[in-house]
């Protein structure tokens, strides 16, 4: 097993805060938008909540670097970190051209192939499920518009 290294502290606390103070901004801005429509959630709804989450999650995080007990990082997982980042830069890039399912279907299988090194069966199944309930909840049930891609899903 590879050795683990106490993360900073310090540097872990000002990142929770820094995250913090993000979602006060993104919640502010939120609640200037439609929270409600007329048959279903405004424009508002998931960007407020995503904000409260930020929040809640970044002052847990900020409460146990607080208590000094922050979490011990494994040497090298700032590969792992980077490789996340750099595909959903990817995932975002091609959304459009690819569409959503298409997209958000291969950085998820990414994520769980080559970040995680799950078996080819575990990330087909979890990544074709999560796409098709994020799919049939956002735009069967909700009515949000997707990017479509060329195969019109």
């Amino acid at each position: 097993p590879r050795e683990s290294h106490r993360v900073n502290v310090r540097g872990e606390l000002v990142a929770g805060v820094l995250c913090l103070l993000f979602g006060v901004l993104w919640i502010a801005t939120a609640s200037g938008l439609p929270y409600m429509g007329e048959f279903a959630p405004g424009s508002g709804f998931l960007p407020l909540w995503l904000g409260v989450c930020l929040v809640a999650l970044s002052g847990v995080h900020v409460l146990s670097c607080l208590r000094r007990q922050a979490p011990h990082m494994p040497a090298g997982h700032w590969r792992k970190v980077l490789a996340v980042a750099l595909g959903l830069f990817v995932c975002v890039a091609v959304i459009e051209p690819l569409g959503f399912v298409v997209a958000v279907g291969a950085y998820l299988l990414f994520l769980l192939r080559v970040v995680e090194k799950e078996p080819w069966r575990t990330s087909l199944g979890v990544a074709i499920g999560a796409v098709g309930v994020l799919f049939a909840l956002f735009h069967v049930w909700l009515h949000v518009p997707l990017p479509k891609g060329p195969w019109g899903f």
